[in-house]
């Protein structure tokens, strides 16, 4: 292990003083105690702070009370780049209010540099803590972001970041707190996130349950770029057209301008069909904000696959298979939703269009263009019902 030397430890001293003591002393900006936001007129967020380390560490803890699988996502491609290092880490999540993603644990097994654990919901676990070793020298990041992408991009969040020694007190504190509570947590595997998702899908279940039976429902309105496509939607279906492509930036209301179509059209049963579980949950409530209880709600994937609401949405990897078709009449639905639509040159997407006959099929993406021969616009007829890129979406501030 490297050595110290003494102008590191000279600079660190320094940016302490600036830090803690007295602004004004100039000293090294990066050793200084940092307050760590996600500031989006500064350019800076909790991920970019984070990635940072993860690009020159050469080991890592992170203690969590909460891990989505977009939270791993955002940092999947820096975890690959150490595992092709040989660079090891530990990740401690916890079991509590079972907010934890099944899925996100699914996807940390597949790194064989990652040794990660999970705290059972009695415990009630709520660090947020990420530690990044480089040499004899520690990143610490103590505050409130959880593993998720909001916490590490969006939310209002407040962390501290501090440098220290390996040898310094706050590390070695903080390294046996962590080991501590890691040795006495669960090792995860296959059969224990088989076990924690049913539980998962129940907590949801009884969520979503509480929410129908709320009393205080107030519909919302369409904006005004909805209610033009709203228009446009239905000119097309009066020249019975049955299909239509929806171009919409992310960020734009597209999920809920779908919703208002489907009240629109007055269908009887809806399919909304996207490429993850916790994509298909969101749907769902924004569908519930224009519907209220006047209709119910389903997931239809993994071990989760309800066939009689009103309304379903599903990940295109659990629908498409043929068994899964079969669970409904081909006429079934009225109105399908295809999320994220770029990606329907996949064979999933295929069956699952050549099967179903609704009376109206919208697909929604925000970057229709493809690298490859598809083409998305013929799927749909090339009917465009309404599109706003980028540049229109930050215009018209949406």
């Amino acid at each position: 292990m490297e050595t110290i030397s003494n102008s590191y430890i000279e600079n660190l001293q320094k940016s302490l003083i600036t830090g803690f003591i007295n602004k004004s002393i100039a000293s090294d900006t990066d050793l200084s105690p940092q307050l760590i936001l996600n500031d989006k007129k500064g350019g800076t967020t909790v991920l970019s702070e984070i990635l940072k380390e993860l690009e020159n560490c050469n080991q890592f803890w992170f203690s969590v009370a909460f891990l989505t699988t977009d939270g791993l996502s955002t940092i999947t491609e820096h975890l690959k780049t150490l595992q092709n290092k040989g660079i090891s880490g530990k990740i401690l999540v916890s079991e509590y209010l079972h907010f934890t993603h099944p899925e996100a644990l699914r996807k940390l097994l597949l790194f064989k540099n990652i040794e990660s654990k999970i705290i059972q919901h009695n415990f009630k676990f709520h660090q947020k803590g990420y530690l990044f070793e480089s040499g004899n020298k520690n990143s610490i990041f103590i505050g409130s972001s959880n593993l998720t992408s909001s916490a590490l991009q969006v939310n209002s969040e407040l962390n501290i970041k501090l440098k220290t020694t390996t040898e310094s007190q706050l590390s070695h504190d903080l390294i046996k707190e962590f080991q501590t509570t890691f040795d006495n947590a669960i090792s995860i595997d296959q059969k224990y996130i088989h076990e924690y998702a049913k539980t998962f899908i129940e907590t949801e279940k009884k969520y979503f349950e509480k929410i129908s039976e709320k009393k205080d429902f107030k519909p919302l309105s369409p904006n005004k770029m909805q209610e033009e496509a709203l228009n446009n939607l239905s000119k097309l279906r009066y020249t019975n057209i049955k299909k239509s492509l929806l171009i919409s930036a992310t960020g734009t209301g597209k999920t809920i301008l779908s919703a208002f179509d489907v009240k629109q059209m007055n269908a009887k049963r809806c399919l909304f069909v996207v490429h993850r579980r916790n994509i298909a949950i969101k749907a769902m409530k924004e569908f519930q904000k224009v519907f209220g209880d006047t209709k119910s709600f389903g997931i239809y994937s993994g071990d989760q696959k309800d066939n009689t609401s009103d309304f379903i949405f599903s990940t295109i990897q659990t629908i498409s298979r043929d068994h899964d078709l079969k669970n409904f009449d081909p006429n079934h639905f009225d109105y399908i939703i295809i999320d994220e639509t770029h990606r329907a040159g996949a064979d999933s997407y295929q069956n699952l269009l050549d099967y179903f006959k609704p009376k109206f099929l919208l697909g929604m993406s925000a970057t229709p263009e493809r690298t490859d021969d598809f083409d998305i616009f013929e799927t749909f007829d090339n009917n465009v019902c309404y599109e706003i890129r980028l540049n229109d979406a930050m215009e018209h501030n949406l």
